[in-house]
């Protein structure tokens, strides 16, 4: 019986808060001020003001776990004495942290009790994905300043692998992430792009898996699938200039102001991020920002027109 009365509870639970989230992005679309003030009217107080805050990144990817590192920031500068618990999927990301009392793990599909963080109940989302969060606990983003987390144990064989390479070389991403099929440029471009400028540049390419079966002729160098999260911040901090999708290295680079050419699809626009792009490349049809998350029924005629030669032109002007 009381295993019954927990699967009611959490069903109720999982209804209740998904009408939550339909009706909080609603409002969203509405505005920052409507928004906010819908959801906490005088004289409730704001989250972001009160003694004390717990709050957690609803969607669970690197780059949405590190857009709440400035979020936390502000909390902390606008409301000095709140007392935060932070809890999060990578803790890696937050060590040493100023502006977070307590950390917590949580799994993925954990949702503790505290203020969870969200852009994509509004679909296209109406202002940068790092401001809709920030909505969430009733602020207004007025800077974004990133703190960069106390990296230790990095590994040697990372160490190793780069010893050789001077600082300010080009790290390179071009898988994107599982999340949707519709970021991807095609990797026979991303194949050209890397081959021209590996013959005078230092090139690493980070991800889960390489896109090349054979290790191409030049100056590059392959860390897919060897770093760890800590492993990924070092290379990062020794980078010069990131190039790849919007994924997780884009906001990687934003953490360590790595300037980046970024190839955006029609899945979502530039305007979500207020990041330091060197370039990005950004076609969008009738149809764009989709947001889809199945496979584009028009072919992903949004990457059609970027040309390898483009991207790698944008690179080679930073150095």
């Amino acid at each position: 019986m009381s295993n019954f009365c927990s699967r009611v509870r959490d069903a109720i639970e999982w209804r209740w808060r998904g009408v939550c989230l339909w009706w909080f992005g609603r409002l969203a679309r509405l505005g920052a001020g409507i928004h906010i003030h819908a959801r906490w009217p005088w004289p409730i107080s704001k989250p972001w003001r009160r003694k004390r805050l717990s709050l957690y990144p609803i969607e669970g990817g690197l780059g949405d776990e590190i857009m709440c590192v400035p979020i936390l920031s502000e909390i902390k500068r606008r409301n000095p004495s709140c007392e935060v618990t932070f809890h999060c999927r990578h803790p890696e990301l937050f060590e040493g942290n100023p502006h977070i009392d307590r950390l917590e793990q949580m799994e993925r599909d954990e949702y503790p009790r505290g203020f969870g963080m969200i852009y994509r109940n509004a679909k296209p989302p109406p202002r940068p994905l790092m401001a809709m969060m920030a909505e969430c606990v009733g602020l207004r983003m007025e800077r974004e300043e990133f703190v960069r987390p106390e990296i230790d144990g990095v590994s040697d064989e990372v160490r190793r692998a780069l010893e050789s390479v001077s600082d300010g070389f080009v790290v390179v991403q071009p898988r994107a992430g599982h999340w949707t099929p519709n970021k991807q440029w095609p990797l026979v471009k991303w194949e050209r792009v890397i081959r021209d400028l590996a013959t005078d540049l230092d090139v690493i390419e980070i991800g889960e898996k390489s896109i090349f079966e054979e290790r191409p002729a030049g100056r590059f160098h392959d860390l897919t699938g060897r770093t760890s999260l800590v492993d990924l911040m070092w290379v990062f901090g020794r980078a010069g200039l990131f190039a790849g999708l919007p994924s997780s290295g884009m906001h990687f680079a934003a953490m360590y102001d790595v300037p980046s050419v970024i190839v955006f699809s029609g899945y979502e626009s530039p305007a979500g991020y207020n990041y330091p792009f060197a370039e990005m490349f950004h076609e969008p049809p009738e149809c764009a920002p989709c947001w889809l998350t199945t496979d584009c029924p028009h072919d992903l005629k949004c990457l059609a027109g970027i040309e390898p030669s483009e991207v790698a032109t944008a690179i080679r002007r930073r150095f």
